[in-house]
This record gives structure tokens, sequence and C-alpha cells, in this order.
């Protein structure tokens, strides 16, 4: 017998939205079902339900995040966190790849009569906890999905070679709508950046994968440009941290996040964004910078050689070894002192979009389900 500590407990449900309220609802005597006035469950026969009443996506999720999560997920995210936080948990990478989630997946789909089961693997396979692929694998071999989504052909790859579980995987290649322009003197008005200087951009989660101090080191080398750092997360300290050190505290605006309403201010206020990402699926935010025309440095890693394999131009210009300093150094000068550059670079991502638009993507998912339902 192995014993087993329980360090956090988080919960959404209809008698809360956090542990603290569901413990309160639980020793009042309250009931959490009761019927529920939503439009779009007219359909339902039993009109009674423990519904999630006051929850509020939007108060938790980046908007961009919400639309690639049912509300069944979003609640899953939310009370884990609040497990975690209880738990005061410090997260490290050794921590991190030891640690595995269960949770109800599409076997119960199944059970239930749910007609499409998809999964979708936005990462690649060696990222992914071994655990959790080999139960994923698992569910696959017992048909508990209908269809096998991979955003990318390079993530598939991963999974592919990987034995039959994986065969029967997909390509839908990620796609994301354009973020509405600004003029340049608008959007650096918000963001807080002057109008003549040089602006480097990064957006994204701060973390190892992200790999935010690389891009650092770089604006060390760089004087006169300015970093638009956009993101949080595990690695927040360690960034702030590392500015500091390296005295770049007056040439970063550091912001946690922008409403993805207005995500077009961060585009419109930079003269470039960099990806010197570790490893990608196929990057979302690289995808926005493509839609906006504005340069995306990236690592040349497999997603987002890619994502520019049908512009030899944008492969030879764009692409950069993960490692070589010096190169990086190199192009982001040329970039932002060069304007015939930009705009080849802005020509050639134009002709490159409609392969990523939102509506693109769509038309995939829908003619996937439309094709196994003939």
């Amino acid at each position: 017998m192995h014993r087993v500590v329980i360090t956090g407990i988080g919960v959404i449900s209809g008698l809360g939205l956090d542990r603290h309220q569901f413990w309160t609802s639980l020793i009042e005597g309250r009931s959490g079902i009761g019927e529920f006035e939503q439009p779009e469950y007219g359909p339902i026969r039993f009109k009674n339900a423990a519904f999630v009443r006051g929850f509020s996506p939007e108060s938790y999720f980046l908007d961009k995040s919400v639309a690639f999560m049912d509300r069944f997920a979003q609640f899953s995210v939310v009370a884990a966190r609040e497990a975690v936080a209880q738990s005061g948990v410090e997260w490290t990478e050794e921590l991190r790849e030891g640690t595995a989630i269960i949770t109800g997946s599409c076997i119960g789909g199944r059970i239930a009569g749910v007609r499409n089961r998809v999964p979708t693997y936005h990462q690649p396979r060696e990222r992914q906890n071994p655990t959790l692929m080999l139960i994923d694998a698992a569910i696959s071999r017992l048909g508990g999905y209908t269809h096998m989504i991979a955003c990318a052909k390079s993530v598939a790859a991963t999974y592919s070679r990987k034995g039959p579980a994986y065969a029967r995987l997909a390509v839908v290649t990620n796609g994301q709508k354009a973020p509405r322009r600004y003029s340049r003197d608008q959007a650096r008005a918000a963001l807080d950046l002057r109008p003549e200087d040089n602006v480097i951009g990064q957006i994204g989660r701060l973390d190892y994968q992200k790999n935010q101090g690389f891009t650092l080191d770089l604006l060390n080398d760089l004087p006169g440009v300015t970093l638009l750092l956009v993101g949080s997360g595990p690695d927040e300290p360690a960034v702030k941290n590392k500015i500091a050190a390296s005295g770049l505290t007056g040439r970063v605006r550091l912001v946690d996040s922008i409403d993805h309403a207005r995500i077009g201010l961060f585009y419109s206020a930079v003269d470039a964004v960099l990806f010197p990402s570790r490893f990608e699926g196929l990057s979302l935010a690289a995808i926005e910078a493509i839609h906006a025309g504005v340069p995306p440095v990236c690592a040349d890693i497999p997603s987002f050689r890619e994502m520019f394999a049908d512009s030899a131009f944008l492969t030879a210009n764009l692409l950069l070894p993960g490692s070589d300093r010096n190169a990086w150094l190199i192009r982001i000068r040329d970039i932002l002192s060069d304007r015939e550059l930009r705009e080849q670079i802005a020509a050639e991502l134009a002709l490159l979009s409609p392969a990523y638009g939102f509506d693109t993507m769509a038309r995939q998912y829908l003619r996937l389900i439309e094709e196994s339902a003939a």
C-alpha cells in the first residue's frame, strides 16, 4: 500500500467557484442543482442540472486561450491552478518532468455517445509526459478517438513513428485571425514606447520553451534598441532578475498580457518579432506576425521550417540557428536598418498569410468531420 498526500484542493462546481465557496455551501446545506436558463440548452428535455453559475472564462484566461478550450476544460485548468496554489509547489524543470495529470478523457465520451472525439496535438511528442503518452496511445487503440489531429506535419511526424496507435493521425494546420492594425504612433503610445525607437518584440509564456533569456542576451549587443516583452509564467522572476542584472531595466518594456482583442497593438508597435523557441508546435503568435506583415525572426526548428516551406526567401531570411548569436544580431540589425528588406519580407508574408487563416483551419476540421459522417 502506498500513502498519498493531498497537498491542495481546487473546485469548480454548482456549489461554488472555488474550494471556499464550495465548503460554505456544503456546511449551509445548499443544493447545487437547479433549473438552468441558458437558451443554448433549450432543446434538452430535462431542465435541472448542477450548472456552474457566475463563471467567466475571461477572468482566468487570455481570449486566445478561451477559443481553444471547451467549458469543461476551462473548469479543469482553473481548479488545478487553485490546487497547485494551495500546495505551494515551486516548479523546477526536474519536477515538471516527473509530474503527471490524471483526468477523465475521451473514453467517457465514447460511453456517453459523443459522436466526434478529437484530440489535437500541439507539441512534439518528446515534449509530453511519457506516462500520459502511454495512456493516450491506449485510448487510441481502444477506439476512444474518432479522429486524431496534429497542428503541423512536423508535430505529426513525432507521433506517427511511435506505431499504429497514431496511424490515423491527420494534420490540420493551425490558423489564426489577423490582428487589428493600428498606426505605429497609436500603438506605441498605448504601450508606453517612444515613437522614434527601434523596437523588437517577443510574446509568449515566460518559460524554458520560449527562451526569453536568449533575447535578453541579444539586447546587450543591440544598443539603442528597445525590447517589448509580453507574457507571464514560471520564469518571470528569472527574467526580471536577468533584466536588472544586465542593466536593461530602461530598455525592456515588460507587459504581463494584452487583451487579445487589442493584440494588434503589439504587432503594430514592433519592427520585428523574435521567436528563439527551443521547440514549438505551430506558433499562433508567429502566425499573427505573418498576418500583420511584421518580420518573425525564428529559430531553425522543424515547425518554423515547415511554416516558411513555401517561401525560399523567408526561409533564407527569417530562419536562424538557435545557438548562433552572431547570426541573430546580424539579421536583426539588417531588418532594423534596411527598409527595402522589411518591405520584401512583408510582401512575402502577405502571400503566405491565407494558408494560416482561421477560416482555412475551420474548413479543414469541418471537412474531416463531414467525411467521417458520410
